[in-house]
């Protein structure tokens, strides 16, 4: 058994030995276990990065006869064309590495291979699929003979309305305008030669024409007005005072041809100097002042760096209504310049006229102290010495060397007015005597005695003038202890007898009326003369017409006063005597004015009698029924009605039927009794009286009379003149 084993083992190394010898790779020198692991002929491995061809992602996992042949490994190409069909026909050359890498037959760098061609992709360009421009991929057909923009934009370039490339004969070069990331911003390179907008504040602001061309058949319209900051009435504040605004685009254009903010020079002539004196050069824009853009009537003149509040109130302390406010600033310095304060010598002190005019050289020289100009001082300067102003006010009470004592007394600089003389004597300071006098011998023309005084050397007051406004005031005499009597505060008096010795006009409808006595009294000489005329409501016509029919009416004043002694308006009580009775009979208290009946003011013969409540024309109507020669008229009224009473109507007993004689005389009150339809009078009744029982009538006609009715035009046929036994 053990020697056949031993048989069979030395056949099989025999064999084997025969088949290593039998190798496929006929022209291969290299040993079998440089590609072969020794646990099978198929466990390969090569380190192809040991040769000119090191093999990368996809090529690892194709096996290795798909490129070499068995017999002779050398026999394989570098070259792609050589293991891969070419579907790109040879038209676009060999080397397929020039847009494929090993990853894939996927193309993975598009950009960086069209660097190499006449058309490099840039911005939008590098998104689009090749199929967009290269129609004949699915064929291989990478190809393209034309670059041109048109070339694939043409139906963009015919589609575009706004604007409308083709009307506005636009370049079919996009890139003249358009840039490669996207059609907008277009990009107008001359554009700035009409309007810039690639450069100045109007760069990057916008987003296409439209944002200004808002026709886009016409880009020679344009709008300035649309854009987000340009509300009108945004720009009406920015523009407010500057000649010939408009809030229209070709205004705007006019003044801002470059885009930039107007200077409007007129600003220094207008409101205030920016452009010349000591505002020149020192702000950089209308924001400057204007801080609030929506109002530029609205300013400022404390942002800048010299304007310190604390500092400004030191600078202006004591100056009357002085505030830390621009309008404030403006008020007192409308050039801008430093202000003087020239309203130190009304407010204050006077400064600028006077004694101390021109004896100073700023401020510090009376207000020695910067930080409270309320200080001043009165003793510093040269003629103050004190033994000489001591001698000067010597007797004078409360005299103190003190600069705010000689302020008191000498609120003017000048010499000391004394000036409790207003209300300790007689006000010469305040009141109508302020200013009408130089000295104190003006009216103390006695200077050894200041008690005594004259009111009578005035050049006013002159005797007989005096004598004639003083005319008829009880108890008047031209001496000045008498005129200080009647005038202890040096107004004019005001005689307020005159109501009751003369005529009312502090109390009544005169009071309030007049402003002094010139007013009635015209003649000054004489104030016996007096005049009711003048006034504005006393035109002659209007009174002659107002008047038209009184008795012994003259538009004259002595006749006015006659009838209106209290200034009231007349009653004229003859009006019932001559003309008609309105204070006495049905009329009296029936009326407020002569309007109620004179309607027409300019003619006061003309009346209405049919203005009153009661005077409705159907109602006239019917009360005159049947009166011959009625007419709704006022005449025609007082033709009949001269006393204002009811009228009789005579002639109703001839006319129809006899009431004023006969049995009927005296037997009725009004027509009603009759005529009891107010609506038509020729309708009566004979049934209402007492005596006329139907019981009784019918006895009395029943069998005597035939065809007898119990009615009253029955009644009125047999009876015409109201009878008994009447046969007609």
């Amino acid at each position: 058994m053990m020697k056949r084993l031993f048989t069979l083992f030395v056949i099989l190394i025999a064999f084997g030995g025969t088949l290593a010898q039998e190798s496929p790779h006929v022209k291969m020198e290299t040993p079998c276990e440089t590609c072969h692991l020794t646990g099978s002929w198929n466990r390969v491995r090569f380190f192809h990065d040991k040769t000119n061809f090191p093999l990368l992602d996809r090529h690892k996992d194709v096996d290795c006869k798909s490129c070499h042949e068995l017999e002779d490994f050398s026999k394989v190409s570098p070259d792609c064309i050589a293991c891969h069909d070419d579907i790109h026909q040879a038209k676009l050359g060999s080397d397929c590495q020039r847009c494929h890498t090993e990853r894939g037959w996927e193309v993975f760098d598009v950009e960086e291979i069209h660097e190499t061609t006449q058309f490099p992709l840039m911005g939008a360009h590098s998104l689009v699929d090749c199929q967009s421009c290269h129609k004949n991929t699915m064929q291989g057909d990478f190809a393209l003979f034309a670059s041109d923009c048109i070339d694939c934009h043409q139906q963009n370039y015919l589609d575009i309305q706004n604007p409308n490339h083709v009307s506005n004969s636009f370049s079919t070069d996009c890139r003249e305008c358009h840039e490669m990331n996207d059609w907008t911003p277009a990009f107008l390179p001359n554009h700035d030669i009409f309007f810039p907008v690639f450069s100045g504040e109007h760069d990057g602001v916008w987003n296409d024409c439209q944002d200004c061309h808002l026709n886009p058949s016409s880009f020679q319209d344009f709008s300035c007005i649309n854009c987000h900051e340009h509300q009108q009435p945004e720009m009406d504040d920015k523009h407010s005072g500057m000649d010939g605004y408009s809030y229209d685009s070709n205004s705007c254009f006019s003044c801002h041809p470059t885009g930039e903010g107007g200077e409007f020079k007129d600003h220094d002539n207008r409101f205030f100097p920016i452009f010349t004196g000591d505002h020149a050069g020192e702000w950089d824009e209308c924001a400057t002042c204007h801080t609030n853009e929506t109002n530029r009537q609205e300013f400022t003149c404390v942002v800048c760096h010299e304007h310190e509040q604390p500092e400004m109130d030191n600078k202006h302390s004591g100056i009357t209504g002085y505030v830390f406010q621009s309008s404030d600033c403006l008020f007192c310095h409308p050039n801008g310049e430093k202000g003087e304060f020239r309203e130190h010598d009304t407010q204050l002190f006077p400064i600028f006229t006077g004694d101390h005019a021109g004896e100073w050289d700023e401020c510090a020289t009376c207000h020695t102290n910067e930080t409270n100009r309320q200080e001043f001082t009165c003793v510093v300067c040269h003629e103050h010495e004190q033994p000489e102003m001591d001698n000067k006010h010597s007797g004078i009470t409360g005299y103190v060397f003190q600069s705010s004592d000689c302020l008191f007394c000498h609120p003017d600089g000048e010499k000391g007015d004394f000036r409790e003389h207003d209300t300790q004597f007689f006000p010469i300071f305040t009141g109508d005597h302020a200013g009408e006098w130089d000295e104190c011998a003006t009216c103390h023309t006695n200077e050894t005695n200041r008690q005594e005084f004259s009111c009578v050397v005035c050049h006013e007051h002159e005797q007989p003038e005096m004598d004639n406004k003083h005319s008829g005031i009880t108890g008047y005499v031209f001496q000045s202890s008498d005129c200080l009597f009647c005038h202890p505060n040096g107004e004019k008096g005001e005689f307020r007898e005159h109501d009751t010795e003369f005529f009312p006009i502090f109390t009544g409808d005169h009071a309030g009326e007049w402003d002094e006595c010139a007013t009635c009294h015209t003649n000054e000489t004489n104030r016996q003369e007096f005049t009711c005329v003048v006034c504005h409501e006393h035109e002659q016509p209007e009174m002659d017409n107002k008047h038209s029919g009184i008795t012994g009416y003259v538009f004259q004043s002595s006749d006015c006063l006659f009838c209106h002694p209290d200034g009231e308006k007349g009653e004229f009580r003859e009006h019932d005597t001559e003309f008609f009775p309105i204070f006495t009979g049905d009329h009296a208290g029936e009326w407020d004015e002569c309007a109620t009946c004179h309607t027409n003011e300019t003619n006061r013969q003309e009346f209405s009698c049919v203005v009153c409540h009661e005077h409705e024309q159907p109602e006239m109507d019917n009360k005159h029924s049947g009166i011959t020669g009625y007419v709704f008229q006022s005449t025609d009224c007082l033709f009949c009605h001269p006393d204002g009473e009811k009228g009789d109507f005579r002639e109703h007993d001839t006319q129809f039927f006899p009431i004023f004689t006969g049995d009927h005389a005296g037997e009725w009150d009004s027509c009603d009794i009759c005529h009891n339809v107010p609506e038509n009078r020729e309708i009566f009744t004979c049934l209402d009286c007492h005596e006329h029982r139907q019981s009784k009538m019918d006895d009395k006609h029943l069998g005597e009379v035939n065809d007898y009715v119990y009615d009253s035009n029955a009644c009125y046929e047999c009876h015409p003149n109201g009878k008994e036994d009447d046969d007609d």
